[in-house]
């Protein structure tokens, strides 16, 4: 029987590496989960996750999906055969707490083939403010949508108050950069950006608008960004104060 057992698991090991076409692309990550210990809440996690093009053809990735408070960065051109890149993940663990297992789906273009990358960690209870951050490695090809902060804390203001904040932004690819949307989720905050390009190297702004009226206690409101490069998020948190009663008149 153990025979048996040791020629069938040979027979699969045979079938499953003769099921790898290289005459096509065919990517291979040095590794397919990651581990970013432990973090405070509202803490940036950024991971890289590089790979090889190990097949005979261009390799293009067409996509890559997540949940909301992750997003993915990935070439928008094609990889040569035999080249590497990379896949950049971050996670905003804004209102996160406790053991965190995530995962992101990357889709090849041309198999329609799906990879999934995992990462897991702990999110610690805390009040960091977060922050995109700087991951090393060679420049992305294509427009790279970078803004000097992503989180605003604005205080406390006063029930009915108008906030408003200008979020600087700077095209870090090497392509023009072109916001195409962005949605705030509420009526009670608007949003302004350029329509036009912004050229490698230049800078922006979003003006952000939030109206308070209606509202009371911690507020925090996530602003997504899409463009042509990945989508992201701004955020915009504080607290809101009751207006105070007024005092009754004296006698």
């Amino acid at each position: 029987m153990r025979i048996i057992a040791i020629l069938f698991a040979a027979l699969f090991f045979l079938s499953a590496s003769a099921s790898v076409d290289t005459a096509h692309p065919c990517i291979r990550f040095d590794s397919l989960s990651k581990s970013f210990g432990k973090v405070k809440a509202g803490e940036m996690v950024g991971l890289r996750f590089h790979f090889t093009n190990c097949g005979k053809e261009p390799l293009e990735i067409e996509k890559a999906e997540a949940s909301a408070a992750i997003v993915c960065r990935f070439p928008r051109k094609a990889v040569p055969p035999d080249s590497s890149s990379y896949v950049d993940v971050t996670f905003n663990t804004t209102g996160k707490n406790g053991p965190q297992d995530k995962f992101a789906n990357v889709y090849l273009r041309e198999s329609k083939s799906c990879v999934v990358l995992r990462f897991h960690g702990n999110v610690l209870p805390g009040d960091a403010v977060a922050q995109v951050p700087v991951i090393a490695g060679p420049a992305v090809k294509g427009p790279r949508l970078t803004f000097e902060k992503s989180v605003h804390d604005f205080g406390t203001v006063v029930q009915g108050e108008i906030v408003r904040y200008e979020y600087a932004f700077k095209n870090t690819g090497d392509e023009p950069l072109l916001i195409r949307n962005i949605t705030t989720g509420c009526g009670c905050c608007v949003a302004e950006y350029p329509k036009e390009p912004i050229a490698p190297g230049k800078k922006g702004i979003v003006r952000v608008t939030l109206s308070t009226t209606g509202k009371i206690g911690q507020h925090h409101r996530a602003i997504h960004i899409e463009s042509n490069d990945a989508p992201q998020l701004i955020h915009l948190r504080g607290l809101i104060a009751a207006p105070s009663a007024p005092s009754s008149p004296g006698r």
